[in-house]
């Protein structure tokens, strides 16, 4: 498989040694720096670890505006930043090029629109924390794919969270509209 991930972690330790080829794109310099470190100490060499740190955002752009076009985060300690850069580094790769695309960072939302036409037919997208309110545009845009809602525990608190995998079945108009 050729999987995409938006936010590296123990996932991208988990993955690389499974799939073909691993592309993921971090904005914190710091745990980016963890992950490679922790990839070269592995000997893992099928991943590519794309460090994009947030800019400042248009002044255009109200604080704490948040879509599915938007290249925010909803995290306050983002407010004012712009993701465009993290959510665009897809782009690089040729539509239907991979057969996962998973998305756990930030700008998730924007992370799904780009997302769309670069998974392949009968590829996947996963979004995790997908219960949360702000990621509804998102799931509205892959409500045409058959979606499975898993929900659990996580490792650090005792709260029940809910991750979706949305099944690419076809090419759609969402993931052939042009993106700005």
């Amino acid at each position: 498989m050729k999987v995409f991930e938006y936010g590296a972690g123990g996932s991208t330790l988990f993955l690389a040694k499974r799939v073909r080829e691993l592309v993921s794109v971090e904005h914190d310099a710091s745990f980016h720096n963890v992950v490679a470190e922790r990839l070269a100490r592995q000997g893992i060499k099928n991943c590519r670890l794309i460090l994009c740190q947030p800019e400042s955002a248009p002044r255009e752009m109200p604080l704490g505006a948040y879509s599915t076009t938007s290249f925010t985060s909803f995290a306050s300690r983002h407010m004012g930043e712009s993701f465009e850069k993290y959510v665009k580094a897809i782009d690089a790769y040729p539509d239907g090029y991979f057969d996962l695309v998973m998305i756990d960072g930030r700008s998730r939302a924007s992370c799904v629109r780009r997302a769309i036409g670069k998974v392949k037919p009968g590829g996947a997208v996963i979004l995790d924390n997908s219960e949360r309110p702000g990621y509804a545009g998102a799931r509205r845009l892959l409500g045409e794919f058959t979606c499975l809602d898993m929900f659990g525990l996580v490792p650090w608190n005792m709260d029940l969270y809910q991750t979706s995998v949305w099944r690419v079945e076809k090419w759609s108009n969402i993931a052939s509209a042009p993106v700005e």
